[in-house]
């Protein structure tokens, strides 16, 4: 018998990632073991999570195992084995804080081209954007692409692009998939370049948000909307709560706009954020 925690146990302890390895673990019933790596393919997306282990190498049944429990590694299914993606040759790139990117990602199946994070090498800009709001940092880059997300962003610390192929690089992990298709839009274009002249107005705290979302699940009234008051005098403005309440725990407080029907720009000292307001 071995236990699966021994299998990541170069990986970094943490409660996020035992969740990630569950997740793993139901999106396919097998995993692969050759040449010392262990494979483990993600599921909905064409990438896989590459783990050093000491299984002997084998395709593995997980179709009965609910829990991070043991593996019997005289039960391989097969011996022969097939690599779902060989790991590409390449000059890791150091990247950090790619989590703060995730929630700011295209979750529509119509727009693969803003499914992922964007590493813009002409800009030196990562940046984030379904197309209401958008998060972007300046960012020493090497390779453009686009990457999907993966749910390890939280433990990359380098990142390669081969071929259309990316490869993300943590402690005792890699990951190797497709970057995005498609071209992404002009981001910088809709940053303002000058902020002369803009209204200054202020995020509410995260129990006022809450309230707003309470009070929009228990609203009986079709026209209703999940937002909540920007303001600052009598000047005001209505965003969308989730997307406030993402802001607000990114560290964001107060925001520029040059109108009230304007996108409100945003900056926390590390991030800049673009939100598009919403009419009430």
């Amino acid at each position: 018998m071995i236990g699966f925690d021994e299998i990541i146990n170069k990986v970094p302890a943490s409660k996020d990632l035992v969740k990630v390895l569950k997740a793993f673990k139901k999106a396919r019933e097998t995993f692969v073991v050759e040449g010392g790596q262990l494979y483990l393919t993600l599921k909905n997306m064409d990438a896989t999570l590459i783990i050093p282990t000491d299984i002997k190498a084998g395709t593995y049944s997980l179709k009965h195992f609910t829990t991070l429990g043991d593996l019997v590694e005289d039960d391989a299914i097969a011996s022969e084995t097939s690599v779902p993606m060989p790991i590409p040759e390449g000059e890791p790139c150091p990247v950090s804080g790619l989590h703060e990117f995730t929630a700011y990602v295209s979750t529509e199946s119509g727009r693969p081209n803003l499914q992922g994070i964007l590493f813009d090498t002409e800009n030196q800009h990562l940046v984030a954007t379904d197309g209401y709001r958008m998060l972007f940092k300046p960012a020493d880059l090497t390779y453009g692409g686009v990457i999907p997300i993966t749910s390890m962003e939280k433990f990359v610390k380098a990142y390669y692009i081969v071929d259309n192929l990316f490869v993300y690089i943590g402690d005792g992990f890699k990951i190797v998939g497709h970057v995005c298709v498609g071209n992404y839009p002009d981001w910088s274009g809709i940053v303002p370049k000058d902020t002369e002249g803009f209204q200054e107005v202020y995020l509410p705290g995260l129990e006022a948000i809450k309230r707003a979302k309470v009070e929009f699940r228990l609203s009986r009234q079709r026209d209703a909307v999940n937002s909540i008051l920007m303001k600052e005098g009598d000047y005001e403005v209505h965003v969308n709560a989730d997307y406030a309440e993402t802001l607000v725990k990114q560290g964001f407080t107060k925001a520029l706009q040059q109108n009230p029907n304007s996108a409100l720009l945003l900056n926390n000292g590390v991030f800049s954020a673009i939100l598009m307001p919403i009419r009430v």
